[in-house]
């Protein structure tokens, strides 16, 4: 036997011990949710026979549910940018156009519909991510020009992000 084979040897088996050893914090419960209900269920000799729990699904409804599906949230400062960057492709491969309504933001997947409110006017605008940015520090979006300027943003502005929203209407 060769030493890399031995070192192979040796790799696996600590892998393999690794693997087996199972931190108590990270164990699964057999316990169900505390907010479980055992639910009965019909058979068909008409007798009962005892389900696994499921989730207490409370008072709301499954549309209910579904309408309140959690949306994310985030506070910082907002700029624009148009200009020099017009025509350019942005970093999803279409075109830039400063009179679009959209933006660039670091992390949220292209395509997302974001809703950004200006803290300080309240306005409200409805703008695509289709590009990455901003590159500064300290911000959190990248606006194109117009949907800064129905905005309200001259410059840069406190704003908050609520996303994923509706397209807007045509």
């Amino acid at each position: 036997m060769n030493t890399f084979s031995r070192w192979r040897l040796g790799a696996a088996s600590i892998a393999l011990g690794l693997a087996l050893a199972v931190p108590p914090a990270l164990a699964k419960s057999a316990e169900p949710h505390r907010h479980s209900t055992p639910v009965k269920a019909k058979t068909a000799h008409s007798g009962t026979k005892a389900r696994k729990a499921v989730p207490h699904k409370g008072h709301t409804s499954r549309k209910a549910a579904k309408k309140a599906k959690a949306k994310h949230h985030q506070t910082g400062v907002a700029s624009w940018y148009g200009g020099r960057f017009h025509g350019r492709r942005t970093a999803s491969g279409e075109r830039y156009s400063k009179f679009a309504m959209t933006a660039a933001h670091k992390t949220i997947p292209f395509g997302t519909w974001v809703e950004v409110t200006a803290l300080r006017t309240g306005r409200s605008v409805k703008v695509r991510i289709n590009d990455r940015g901003p590159y500064v520090r300290g911000r959190v979006i990248d606006l194109s020009r117009t949907s800064a300027r129905k905005l309200g943003v001259h410059g840069v502005a406190r704003v908050r992000l609520s996303w994923p929203v509706a397209a807007p209407k045509s």
